[in-house]
């Protein structure tokens, strides 16, 4: 009977032992899931933060965009701004020169070119030796002129010859303002195709 209840106490406590050993390894396992939850619960914190991180970084790019554009539209506008404002500029200018153009016709531009012409051949016969169109031959009574006179021919040369060259300047000048007139619109043109009889006439 003694014998009996040994064997009896010896089989519970090695149930008992095996039942400790049981909760020891659930309590270990329920240790190793509560900190894997912990490491994952860590991490969705990590990965949330730098979600929201990223979703501010890409708000500040979006509204940077935002002001790109819109001051790249503020630019294309100024843009159209001063180009409308150049070719208002540029057609007040067209017709200002144009304005001038009729004021100044082809007329006085064909009396300047013959009077260029004149002092051109004025000038080449003083060269040759001839004043106006009567041919002129030295003599020794021209040689022995008086200084006073000579320097007077002189003087007056250059100033005919000065004269000669500002005409000249003036005719590039009017040159020009023909040639800009001849860039304008075909309305704008046709008073300068009415001048053509004047230069045939003039010819």
């Amino acid at each position: 009977m003694r014998q009996t209840d040994l064997e009896f106490v010896r089989t519970c406590l090695d149930l008992e032992n095996r039942q400790s050993q049981q909760q020891e390894l659930l309590l270990e396992e329920n240790q190793r899931e509560i900190h894997t939850l912990r490491e994952s619960q860590v991490l969705e914190y990590q990965m949330q933060t730098e979600l929201e991180s990223v979703k501010a970084e890409l708000e500040t790019q979006r509204q940077e965009m935002e002001q790109l554009r819109l001051d790249l539209q503020d630019s294309i506008n100024q843009l159209q701004r001063n180009q409308q404002e150049r070719s208002i500029t540029n057609r007040n200018n067209r017709r200002t020169t144009f304005k001038w153009f009729i004021a100044h016709p082809v007329r006085s531009i064909i009396n300047t070119l013959n009077t260029l012409k004149n002092l051109s051949m004025e000038r080449t016969d003083r060269k040759n030796g001839r004043v106006g169109h009567y041919s002129y031959i030295p003599n020794e009574s021209y040689k022995k002129a008086p200084a006073v006179e000579k320097r007077t021919s002189q003087m007056r040369l250059k100033r005919r010859e000065s004269e000669l060259d500002n005409q000249k300047k003036e005719m590039v000048q009017k040159t020009q303002i023909c040639s800009m007139v001849s860039d304008l619109s075909n309305p704008l043109q046709a008073p300068e195709s009415s001048q053509l009889p004047l230069l045939a006439e003039a010819q």
